[in-house]
């Protein structure tokens, strides 16, 4: 099924409903995983199933996820997955005072920066040297970081494809949930309006 590009944000209430870590887990998850059911969430996560479909009624609520029932294989079996496969837009929420007070509410977590902290601080095997860091500096323009950011994702999506090709082949063990990070955004610089 072919899902839309990103989820346009547009209403400060659909990011309170992201403020819940576990909701913004549950949808890593199924980022990473195409669909899956409550109790697979459940197991992976170490979370009681009925919490876990709680929030993903919430979410669902919201526009985030969907029900699969293509991938049901009986009446109980209730699969879930992003509606929009490509992650969020929060570009127009920047447009309101309302709509920037939630998106700094929720960036004020950080959650990326959590994570990070938490797994290298933990670091441990099997995933010896698997896990990555990289920080790179470049001066660009505009125009080259838009070229940057559209190579990236078309890194990223050829990837996500393969690895579904994987997965739907019943390729799964060994796999962990691998949270991959990106900003870009220029520093201050007196120099840049110098040269």
């Amino acid at each position: 099924m072919a899902r839309p590009g990103p989820k346009k944000l547009t209403d400060p209430k659909e990011v309170r409903a992201l403020a819940h870590p576990l909701r913004l887990r549950l949808l890593t998850e199924l980022q990473a995983r195409d669909a899956a059911t409550a109790t697979v969430l459940a197991d992976a996560l170490g979370e009681p199933v009925n919490r876990v479909s709680f929030h993903l009624r919430l979410l669902a609520k919201y526009g985030f996820i969907e029900e699969a029932p293509e991938l049901a294989r009986d009446g109980r079996d209730r699969w879930w997955r992003r509606t929009h496969a490509d992650g969020l837009d929060w570009d127009d929420l920047a447009l309101t005072p309302e709509g920037r007070e939630a998106m700094e509410a929720h960036q004020g977590g950080n959650l990326a920066l959590r994570q990070i902290r938490a797994f290298f601080s933990a670091r441990k095997a099997p995933w010896e040297p698997g896990p990555f860091n990289h920080d790179w500096y470049m001066r660009l323009t505009p125009e080259e970081a838009a070229e940057f950011d559209r190579e990236y994702l078309e890194l990223c999506f050829r990837w996500r494809e393969q690895i579904e090709k994987k997965l739907a082949s019943g390729d799964t063990e060994g796999r962990d949930t691998f949270a991959i990070f990106i900003y870009g955004f220029p520093l201050p610089d007196k120099t840049s309006e110098q040269t």
